[in-house]
């Protein structure tokens, strides 16, 4: 049976695009416009693993849809992805206990996302 996983972003063609390489690598894929879209997904569908963007109706909506997801769902796997250290200098990281406390992800990329990176996460924590 293939994974289920969300693709939750405001840029339609990063959305486009990954969703179609996750689809070339066998997985089943669905997609939101912003957090609260993906809420509502969430809320109508079952995912294995979610795959966000930090900046979307809010410059914070991918911390808060993170929050949301393991207040409901604690296991659910979500990989964030961001362009932040691009536009601003600032690295954000969920490699200590004290960032993983507030942030939430499981995993943290730089956009652009490299394929290669995106689908070795993916399988990790899918543990495929």
């Amino acid at each position: 049976m293939k994974k289920k996983i969300l693709v939750v972003d405001k840029d339609e063609n990063f959305v486009a695009e990954l969703g179609e390489y996750l689809s070339e690598q066998g997985y089943e894929v669905v997609t939101a416009d912003g957090q609260v879209a993906a809420e509502e997904v969430l809320k109508n569908a079952k995912v294995d693993l979610v795959v966000t963007a930090l900046m979307m109706e809010h410059t914070d909506s991918g911390f808060v849809l993170c929050y949301h997801i393991k207040k409901q769902t604690p296991e659910m796997p979500i990989i964030l992805v961001t362009g932040v250290r691009k536009e601003t200098g600032v690295k954000l990281e969920v490699e200590t206990p004290q960032a993983k406390a507030w942030i939430k992800a499981d995993v943290m990329l730089p956009k652009p996302v490299r394929s290669e990176q995106l689908k070795f996460e993916i399988d990790k924590l899918l543990a495929i």
